[in-house]
């Protein structure tokens, strides 16, 4: 039973890293790009990119999960987010959309007495303030992503070892913000992503 429960786990693993690789070929080449977006940048370009390379890590990876957590508590405090299809895209919401997806095969119902009434209590607090909103899918969104992540590291601490990295990832995340402060600082200029003066795409983060 568990030489085939493992087989099944090796094969997906390879599945997916197989898949990662492909879009990785897709992305270097251009063509997801192209796909994607109708108006391809060289930002656009390096996401896609990373995404695939992101799938493939992932696969080969031992605790998939932690590395999608670290991920998402470095870039949680930087908004990059860009508007696809009316819906607003961000790295956070790709990097726990992956988190769940990866999470959900291992995931085990344990009781949750003193979270569970919260879970209720507080959408219910903010759906006054939602629904008076100009953009309440946007909120919705934001507050979801949030929660979410929340939930994703909170099971990580859970670990052996958890705390730790929890606490290295965000310690991590402020020395990015602090080095990209000062470079702003001492250079009086802002990172553009588009690396053109004209399109100002302005790096959004903690500090700012």
């Amino acid at each position: 039973m568990g030489s085939t429960a493992a087989e099944g786990f090796s094969r997906t693993r390879l599945a997916v890293f197989i898949g990662g690789c492909l879009l990785v070929i897709l992305s270097v080449s251009g063509i997801l790009n192209a796909a994607l977006f109708t108006d391809p940048s060289t930002i656009k370009y390096v996401v896609t990119v990373a995404l695939g390379a992101l799938v493939a890590l992932l696969a080969m990876a031992r605790a998939p999960l932690r590395v999608l957590v670290g991920l998402a508590i470095v870039v949680a405090p930087f908004a990059f987010d860009k508007v696809f299809e009316g819906l607003h895209i961000s790295v956070l919401l790709v990097l726990d959309v992956i988190a769940v997806m990866v999470w959900i095969p291992r995931a085990r119902v344990r009781a949750t007495s003193a979270l569970r009434p919260m879970a209720v209590i507080f959408p219910l607090l903010l759906l006054p303030a939602l629904v008076r909103s100009d953009g309440v899918g946007t909120w919705v969104v934001w507050l979801t992503v949030t929660v979410v992540t929340g939930c994703l590291v909170f099971i990580v601490a859970r670990e052996p070892g958890g705390p730790m990295f929890v606490a290295s990832m965000l310690a991590l995340s402020g020395v990015i913000q602090a080095a990209l402060a000062l470079w702003e600082f001492k250079s009086g200029h802002r990172l553009n992503l588009s690396g053109t003066p004209g399109s100002a795409s302005y790096v959004q983060y903690f500090f700012t």
